[in-house]
């Protein structure tokens, strides 16, 4: 776990395209289970 720490302080372009994935990740499991929620409900 220490040596990933300091793995992402030495390359922030990975630190950064991981944030990218899991918010785009997180961004497309709720606009899925909204629109599923939606559509149940309605």
């Amino acid at each position: 776990m220490n040596n990933l720490k300091n793995f992402l302080k030495e390359n922030p372009f990975i630190k950064c395209s991981l944030y990218v994935i899991l918010g785009a990740g997180v961004v497309k499991t709720g606009y899925e289970f909204g629109y599923f929620i939606t559509n149940f409900t309605l």
